[in-house]
Order: C-alpha cells, then sequence, then structure tokens
C-alpha cells in the first residue's frame, strides 16, 4: 500500500519551500523499485525506512546516507529502493536556492549528495528531530525549525524576481524568453545569469 501525504510550509517560510511531503509504502522486504526523478526544483530527502541507492554513472549505484540533497535535474536521475520504505521530501523554491545554500544550483545539478556535506550539523538536526517526531505534524516542524535557522544566518536573500519567474513560467511555459525577461524588467543576459544562479 503506497500513502502520500502533502504539506504546504508555513506562510513565512513560503518563498523558501514548494511543499513538504511524506511518502511510504508497505512493500514486500525483498523487492526493489526503480524510479527516473525528473524535477526542476531541488529536494532534500530524508530517508527513514528501506534501502536507498542512485545511479551515480551507468550501472554505478550508490546510497548517500540517510539525509540527501537532489539538485535539480537536467537529465532524468534513477533511483532505486528496496523493500518498505519511508521518506520525507522538501522541494526547494528555485528562488531560494542560494539562500539556503550559498552557492550557485549549477554546482547541484544532476547529483545527489549527503546533505551533511552541506549544511554540516543542520542536516544532522534535522534527521535527529524528524525521527523524535511522533506525527506528520512533529516532521514538518523540524524540519521548518532547521530551515529557519538557516534563513536566519544566510549571505544571500530570496530572489524576488525569480520566484516571480517561476510562476510566470508555470502559469504560462509557452512564453518567449524576451517576455519574460522584460515581465520582470530584466535583459535576457541578466534573466539568464539570475536563472543560473
Amino acid at each position: 500500500m503506497l500513502l502520500s501525504r502533502n504539506y504546504p510550509a508555513a506562510p513565512a517560510l513560503a518563498p523558501y519551500l514548494r511543499r513538504l511531503y511524506v511518502f511510504e509504502a508497505d512493500l514486500p522486504h525483498d523487492m526493489t523499485v526503480v524510479d527516473r526523478l525528473l524535477a526542476e526544483t531541488a529536494f532534500i530527502r530524508i530517508l527513514l525506512r528501506g534501502e536507498w541507492l542512485g545511479e551515480v554513472a551507468p550501472g554505478e549505484w550508490r546510497g548517500a546516507g540517510p539525509v540527501v540533497l537532489f539538485g535539480s535535474n537536467f537529465r532524468p536521475f534513477a533511483v532505486k529502493v528496496t523493500g518498505p520504505f519511508r521518506v520525507i521530501g522538501v522541494s526547494i523554491h528555485p528562488s531560494a536556492w542560494r539562500t539556503l545554500f550559498g552557492c550557485s544550483a549549477s554546482n547541484f545539478a544532476d547529483r545527489m549528495c549527503p546533505l551533511q556535506e552541506v549544511w554540516g550539523d543542520d542536516a544532522d538536526a534535522m534527521l535527529d528531530g524528524v525521527r523524535r517526531a511522533s506525527d506528520d505534524t512533529g516532521v514538518v516542524a523540524a524540519i521548518e525549525a532547521v530551515v529557519s535557522r538557516r534563513i536566519g544566518r544566510a549571505e544571500y536573500p530570496t530572489d524576488p524576481q525569480m520566484l516571480r519567474f517561476e510562476y510566470i513560467a508555470r502559469n504560462d511555459s509557452t512564453i518567449r524568453v524576451v517576455d519574460a525577461a522584460e515581465r520582470l524588467g530584466l535583459s535576457v543576459r541578466q534573466m539568464e545569469r539570475q536563472c543560473r544562479a
């Protein structure tokens, strides 16, 4: 049986987090499910149950620990899990990437890595809080507490123009680049640079 529950971010975190979710499946212990991720946004995934691996090179499968950062994808990224699983997911708004991670999103495109490599103790605190939570409300609160701390220490503010562009792109995917840039008050080159960041 598959169960998926989605939660909006708290209003103060809505410019940073698109959504949070809990996904679990009571699969046979010897069953392996292979999936291909294709997401324009980065995700943090907290892998609480199941044996998880990602295909880091053709035919080469590797784990990245219990708290994993998946960058956005330009091409499908294969993952697989064996046995019953439970995963907590956090979707990051592209416009909040530099605020939360302090570098260009292109550094992590089509990659997965332990979140601990990027967030250090904050990744451990997130995992501990989620493991201690007794229900989904506690899980969401634990994640949001860590994200709020990171925002409070961030060097870069969110990019309001890129947040607006995200909504434009989702609502009118056929818009010409030059028209989208004009709506944002940017040149095409400025918009390209900000999108890459």
